[in-house]
């Protein structure tokens, strides 16, 4: 993780303005996000689960991230 903070899209909420003064259509809830770095060229849906979980999960799925990956078969060919 790097410090960054953002914001990130999960459902609706209606009455919202985008950037450059467009209304938002549909119903959205943002939330602030803290930003986490992909470790790999491949993990980016990792990276982004990382980024809505709550604190303590953050710590621990970053800490085992490659034991969740050997256990779900992650880089394994399929046969």
């Amino acid at each position: 993780m790097d410090g960054t903070q953002g914001l990130i899209n999960i459902a609706h909420s209606s009455g919202m303005v985008r950037m450059g003064g467009t209304k938002v259509k549909e119903d959205q809830v943002m939330l602030a996000v803290e930003h986490v770095q992909q470790r790999h060229t491949w993990d980016c849906g990792l990276a982004c689960v990382n980024m809505v979980l709550p604190p303590s999960a953050r710590r621990k799925f970053s800490s085992q991230l490659y034991e969740i990956c050997e256990e779900e078969g992650f880089g394994k060919r399929c046969e």
